[in-house]
C-alpha cells in the first residue's frame, strides 16, 4: 500500500496547501511513486518545484494527477525544442515522482543552461524552469 503525507509549517497536516513551504513524505511499494487508492487520490492537478534546482547529476519531479488521463511530461530548451520526453502515457490518479539525468532523447548529455519542464494533460498544462549545471 502506498501512502503520502503532507506537512505544512503553517497549518499542520494537510493534503494540499499553496503557501509557505511543504515537506512531502512518501512510502511506495513501486518505483513510479503512484498512489492509487481512491480516498487518497489528489483533488487537483499539481506540478511541484523540482529538487534540486539548479542540479548537476539528476533531479526529481513530483506531480499530482486527480483523474485517469494521458500525461505528457517533457523537457524543453530556451528555444522551445523538446529535449527529453520523460513520460507520454496514460496515468491513473495518484502522486508521481520521476527523474531526469540531464540527457536528451538520444541519451546525450545536454549543455549547461536553463531548461523548462512541462506537465500537460487534456485539462491541465503547467511549465516551470530548471537550471542544469554540467
Amino acid at each position: 500500500t502506498s501512502r503520502s503525507w503532507w506537512y505544512n509549517v503553517s497549518n499542520g497536516w494537510n493534503n494540499w496547501t499553496s503557501h509557505n513551504w511543504m515537506i512531502r513524505l512518501m512510502q511506495s511499494p513501486n518505483p513510479s511513486g503512484t498512489e492509487t487508492h481512491p480516498s487518497n487520490a489528489p483533488r487537483c492537478y499539481r506540478l511541484h518545484n523540482i529538487y534540486p534546482n539548479p542540479f548537476y547529476d539528476r533531479c526529481c519531479f513530483a506531480f499530482d494527477i486527480p483523474e485517469e488521463t494521458n500525461c505528457l511530461f517533457e523537457i524543453y530548451d530556451v528555444s522551445g525544442r523538446i529535449i527529453k520526453t520523460i513520460n507520454n502515457s496514460t496515468l491513473k490518479p495518484g502522486y508521481y515522482t520521476m527523474k531526469w539525468d540531464g540527457k536528451d532523447n538520444h541519451e546525450e548529455h545536454v549543455a549547461s543552461g536553463v531548461y523548462f519542464y512541462r506537465l500537460k494533460t487534456k485539462s491541465f498544462s503547467m511549465t516551470k524552469k530548471i537550471v542544469y549545471i554540467q
